[in-house]
């Protein structure tokens, strides 16, 4: 990225992509002899063209609660006004991650207004920026890394991770259903809905370890027991959609990669961490 802004001092991506590539509070050494941080890279870009949402949003995920930043144009922005001017440049809608880390700052029934004039909270910023993308019907999808991310450093920054990871849907998704009461379920765009589980029901949750087993490939494949990364599954508790239940767990018919099988959502509740292994 250094060679790319040497080539082209007036390219904007190049300085973005090269505060992404920065930690917090490192530094990089340009041949012009300027010392820049993420944050002044970020500004840079903006600079050089103020129609680049990423450069908005990165700049305003580098800020800290509270913190304001300077712009070339005098503007002193903090991360939520980035987050907006952000939204408004993305006429492609391709960045949908600004929704997202919108939506993370606000507290709850707090409601942000936006350029085009609507006025959201949390959970309809991340409703707006989940549809499109799923297109699988009435779903759940499972997201336990991102719940165990976010408990173990907090949304803002297991959303940068998720950014990193280039996994955004999931954790919007994720973030939504933390935002819904216990067996609340809401309906997007597309006719798929988020669910978060009653009171009680988070040991038999398919976000719970080793609480989702595939027990059936497609139709067209071979019968397998295989326990599958959750990030990739697929699934509606809905009781059309439950093909059996025993001792164990309960059957429902989900997907898998795109793939048609049956999800065993085990019962998970006293059970030791000793057999807990023996299922994994």
């Amino acid at each position: 990225y250094v060679a790319a802004i040497h080539c082209d001092r007036n390219s904007s991506a190049a300085y973005n992509n090269l505060g992404s590539a920065l930690s917090s509070g490192e530094t990089v050494s340009l041949d012009d002899g300027r010392i820049l941080s993420e944050k002044q890279l970020f500004v840079e870009a903006i600079r050089l063209d103020v129609h680049k949402p990423s450069a908005y949003i990165n700049l305003g995920l580098a800020l800290t609660a509270g913190e304001t930043v300077r712009l070339d144009d005098g503007r002193a922005l903090d991360r939520q006004q980035l987050y907006i001017h952000g939204i408004r440049a993305d006429t492609e809608k391709g960045y949908s991650y600004g929704l997202v880390a919108l939506a993370v700052t606000l507290a709850p029934n707090v409601t942000v207004p936006l350029a085009d004039g609507r006025t959201l909270d949390s959970r309809q910023l991340l409703q707006e920026a989940i549809p499109g993308h799923l297109k699988t019907g009435r779903i759940q999808i499972l997201g336990t890394d991102h719940d165990k991310a976010i408990s173990r450093v907090g949304e803002e920054q297991a959303l940068i991770e998720a950014i990193r990871d280039n996994d955004i849907k999931t954790f919007a998704v994720v973030a939504l259903r933390r935002r819904l009461e216990p067996g609340e379920k809401i309906r997007l765009q597309d006719g798929s809905y988020v669910r978060r589980p009653r009171v009680g029901a988070d040991e038999a949750s398919p976000t719970s370890e080793a609480a989702v087993a595939v027990v059936a490939a497609a139709a067209t494949a071979s019968v397998a027991s295989t326990v599958f990364p959750r990030a990739h599954l697929l699934y509606d508790d809905a009781a059309d959609r439950k093909l059996g239940e025993g001792a164990h767990g309960i059957v429902f018919r989900g997907q898998w990669l795109g793939r048609a099988v049956a999800l065993k959502v085990l019962h998970m509740k006293g059970v030791t961490d000793e057999v807990r292994r023996e299922m994994e």
